[in-house]
């Protein structure tokens, strides 16, 4: 007697073309089932692709002054696609207004106006907001030994409330660096260059 398998197969008329039929309906409708989550996740890629090509990404950090290169400014920048609005702040301790000092700055008062207090309604991309803070030593002696980390929260165009970033204020990588002329301390040593010549 045959085992359960070869009665079952020898049932099937595998020459009969319902069998064929039916097993072609079934290929089908797998390939079309597959085809279709596949196009799903095609589009929902391309979605967030799209979306993430209009979302802004506001961003906090420290850079030099272009005209004065021994200090730092606090920078609040869109580096996303789109425009940020409502932008907000908020830090894990107060934030001092300015910290200048080659070795160590006087307690400061933190802000009491400004960005970092009242916000920016929008921000378009790639524009930015300059706070001239300190110096190195100056922003480091208030500010240590807990890093300062800044939270901006934001929302697109449409109102849409955007993840919020954290930016820890970092400044080991500006100790010890060669500060180069500015434009402006150019422009001035020419002048007085000049103004001795004339006179």
């Amino acid at each position: 007697m045959g085992s359960p398998m070869n009665i079952t197969l020898s049932l099937v008329d595998w020459s009969k073309p319902e069998w064929w039929s039916a097993v072609a309906a079934v290929l089908t409708f797998a390939a079309a089932a597959i085809y279709t989550i596949f196009t799903l996740v095609q589009v929902r890629e391309t979605r967030k692709l799209r979306r993430a090509q209009t979302e802004p990404c506001v961003i906090v950090y420290l850079e030099h002054m272009s005209d004065a290169p021994s200090c730092l400014e606090l920078v609040v920048e869109n580096v996303g696609f789109g425009v940020a609005t409502n932008i907000k702040f908020t830090a894990n301790k107060p934030i001092p207004h300015t910290a200048y000092g080659i070795e160590k700055a006087q307690p400061q008062e933190p802000m009491k106006a400004g960005p970092f207090v009242s916000g920016i309604p929008a921000l378009a991309p790639g524009k930015s907001r300059r706070h001239m803070w300190g110096q190195f030593s100056g922003i480091k002696s208030v500010t240590s030994p807990d890093p300062l980390v800044i939270t901006a929260s934001f929302s697109d165009l449409s109102g849409r409330s955007m993840t919020p970033t954290s930016n820890t204020i970092e400044l080991e990588s500006f100790e010890n660096m060669v500060y180069t002329t500015g434009f402006a301390e150019k422009i001035a040593k020419h002048l007085e260059t000049i103004s001795k010549k004339i006179s």
